[in-house]
């Protein structure tokens, strides 16, 4: 049996999150909720903590850009 020994900090690792130009990093998974209007942009955030928001401006054009959505289910003729 492997047990937790410790727990270290390190710096993360440079990427696109971390870049100046880059606004939002958002998940593919999370992407799809947004885009299907599933969850709103604080739901995201709240359940994914790797989704990174830059700043104010960016989450608000996000969540009026994939705002929520109610399921439609319509009828087969």
């Amino acid at each position: 049996m492997v047990q937790l020994q410790a727990v270290t900090g390190g710096q993360p690792h440079p990427g696109i999150a971390t870049e100046p130009g880059t606004h939002a990093a958002i998940p593919p998974g999370a992407l799809l909720q947004l885009a299907l209007g599933h969850r709103t942009v604080p739901e995201v955030v709240d359940t994914w903590p790797d989704c990174l928001l830059r700043d104010r401006r960016t989450e608000q054009f996000l969540a009026a850009a994939f705002p929520r959505v109610s399921v439609q289910v319509w009828p087969r003729n």
